[in-house]
């Protein structure tokens, strides 16, 4: 479940690129509900899922956050160091979950999904609705 951490934004964005690029006026409001929602709650599944694995972790015990390197996007070989040492230099696209992360990314995720909830009935018989839902799933 740690290796899923990435699935906690990709999921949501996914789910923006489905209802307003990919399906964009060809399909109906179930669908893009289902998607909208789907994506969300799974976003947040995967979030409780990655909190859960932490928790269990010795990683926690020892007061460390857990990362996940997803790729190493610029790697640069070796790099000075502020006390005169060298180390390995590269700039890399990871996530890390420690203990406030794990609240945030709790309370972002459930809300996230309450919202999108309660906007299915608040835009039920409005213009724009893929789009809105789109641009909601954009910003989760």
């Amino acid at each position: 479940m740690s290796d899923w951490l990435w699935l906690v934004p990709a999921l949501p964005f996914l789910g923006a690129l489905l209802n307003g690029v990919v399906l964009f006026d060809r399909v109906g409001r179930r669908t893009v509900t289902t998607i909208a929602l789907g994506s969300t709650a799974l976003s947040a599944l995967a979030a409780l899922g990655a909190i859960g694995s932490w928790l269990g972790s010795s990683q926690r015990a020892a007061g460390q956050a857990m990362e996940q390197l997803v790729w190493s996007w610029v790697p640069m070989g070796v790099g000075r160091l502020a006390d005169g040492g060298f180390a390995d230099l590269s700039i890399d696209l990871a996530f890390q979950l420690d203990a406030l992360s794990a609240v945030m990314v709790f309370v972002v995720t459930f809300v996230g999904f309450l919202i999108h909830v309660y906007s299915v009935g608040y835009m039920a018989h409005e213009e724009g609705y893929q789009r809105y839902f789109a641009y909601l799933n954009l910003f989760m």
